[in-house]
């Protein structure tokens, strides 16, 4: 058995693998701040964390989030979406900004 994969950043560890008994499930960390946000913003399902990714213009980016989820055709999903890039966005704005 291997010994649990670490990142060293600083004095953290980002863990990218979890082990119980027998089951050893390994995963890749993305640190989103490091993203390029356009290729997020290309699937419906990856716009909500966008507005966390890498920007010299976080403002401009929410906007871009924004303008982004309008063109989701079907209201059910597009108000989904759109609550989950709120959520998400309040990790890096204030709630004022995200209601603009």
């Amino acid at each position: 058995m291997s010994s649990p994969g670490f990142y060293k950043q600083g004095k953290s560890a980002i863990e990218e693998e979890f082990r119980t008994g027998r089951m050893v499930h390994r995963y890749q960390v993305v640190r989103l701040w490091e993203q390029d946000p356009a290729l997020l913003l290309k699937q419906p399902a990856l716009m909500p964390p966008a507005a966390l990714a890498r920007t010299d213009r976080p403002e401009q980016l929410l906007v871009r989030v924004a303008e982004r989820i309008a063109t989701i055709e079907a209201p059910g999903p597009r108000a989904n979406t759109l609550a989950y890039a709120k959520i998400l966005a309040g990790l890096r704005f204030a709630e004022t900004v995200i209601d603009e």
